[in-house]
């Protein structure tokens, strides 16, 4: 744990009441790494948290003094967890909740069966997963015409 991250950090389930919240920290973490307006804009449907992603992927929030720091999402299929992403709030990021909402996502995969974890990850982000264990093993393409996503892996077992 980072000395600056407050003891009480919580991993609870996402709810319908906290997709409004979600949306907001997803597409502030989004902005925080400078895209251009345009491509925010491109990008504000898949950036939008609505209740039918509760039924999609097991999400999970962290919260901290009674406010949402980080979620991410996992989805499942043949032994293997996706995730479709991990964010933090801006404001929040440099005091170890992204490694912690890391390690609980492995946490979760792994109490899910799996045997491995794979993204598709913000080249932004591609050092943190780097740092957490994970290689990247080719380029996957983003939502963008002509942009392409580290594709990365963690064995579980």
């Amino acid at each position: 744990m980072q000395p600056n991250m407050p003891i009480q950090l919580q991993f609870l389930p996402a709810s319908d009441t906290d997709c409004p919240a979600r949306t907001k920290l997803m597409r502030a973490s989004k902005a925080h790494w400078g895209y251009a307006p345009e491509l925010l804009r491109q990008w504000e449907q898949e950036l939008t948290i609505g209740s039918a992603h509760l039924a999609q992927y097991l999400v999970r929030k962290a919260m901290a003094e009674e406010q949402l720091v980080a979620f991410f999402s996992l989805a499942f299929a043949e032994r293997r967890c996706y995730m479709e992403n991990l964010f933090v709030n801006p404001l929040q990021m440099g005091k170890g909740y992204g490694k912690a909402m890391y390690r609980e996502a492995v946490i979760q995969a792994k109490e899910q069966g799996a045997l491995e974890l794979w993204l598709r990850a913000d080249p932004h982000a591609t050092d943190f997963y780097l740092h957490m264990g994970m290689r990247q093993v080719g380029l996957a393409p983003g939502s963008a015409p002509g942009r392409y996503l580290p594709l990365m892996l963690c064995t579980l077992v």
